[in-house]
């Protein structure tokens, strides 16, 4: 108890033993190496889907990955576009940068920013000039949703930005059920009880009212 306490009371790292301090360093530099080990693989796998859809045709290829990984088109769109964007970049940095970071900068509008930021510059975010790897999740949401032109969208640009703003949504609804489903079949394995089972029913037969309506349109 009274080390515990004596942690607590520890406000900056120079205040800890020197012993501390060093295994300290040394998981940290641990944690930076895996982490670009991390980005470094989402790259070789966002290469590896890119290589495939080009040798197959698009329908096959959905399939495929939908057997072979489990990825759905809205996954994979999102892995081959992080290396589409970045698996060239010159600098290191882009393995320091935060995961969902590459995904947001990989769909932004603003490719000037978007290739000084993988070549290891700096952007005007905020007030301050930041590298990818200092830019956090939210200033990176800000950086996709600005499409660094002055000018009004024509209104067939609007209508292509809502057409792929609804095909991003239900992408991710699909994936939302898709997990729901697996963590309910779950549940029921363990024989643990489902709350709510009469609410639930009706919002699945307002996703399927919903799921069908949308596949009559289409």
């Amino acid at each position: 108890m009274a080390e515990i306490q004596q942690k607590a009371e520890v406000s900056s790292i120079n205040e800890l033993p020197a012993e501390h301090r060093k295994q300290i360093a040394q998981i940290a530099n641990d944690v930076r190496a895996s982490w670009k080990r991390t980005v470094e693989s989402l790259l070789a796998v966002g290469k590896g889907l890119t290589e495939l859809k080009e040798l197959m045709p698009y329908r096959l290829y959905l399939n495929y990955i939908r057997k072979e990984f489990g990825l759905n088109e809205c996954q994979a769109g999102r892995l081959t576009s992080v290396w589409q964007k970045f698996g060239g970049a010159q600098s290191s940095k882009v393995l320091e940068a935060k995961i969902s970071t590459l995904y947001l900068l990989s769909t932004a509008p603003d490719l000037k920013k978007v290739e000084t930021l993988a070549g290891g510059g700096k952007v005007l975010i905020g007030g301050k000039k930041k590298g990818i790897e200092e830019i956090t999740v939210a200033e990176a949401t800000k950086l996709r949703k600005s499409n660094g032109i002055a000018k009004e969208p024509t209104p067939a640009e609007q209508d292509r930005e809502q057409a792929e703003t609804a095909h991003r949504r239900l992408c991710t609804l699909a994936e939302e059920v898709a997990d729901w489903c697996g963590d309910i079949e779950r549940i029921k394995k363990r024989g643990f009880e489902i709350k709510n089972v009469n609410m639930v029913k009706d919002y699945l037969r307002e996703v399927s009212f919903a799921t069908n309506s949308v596949a009559k349109i289409l």
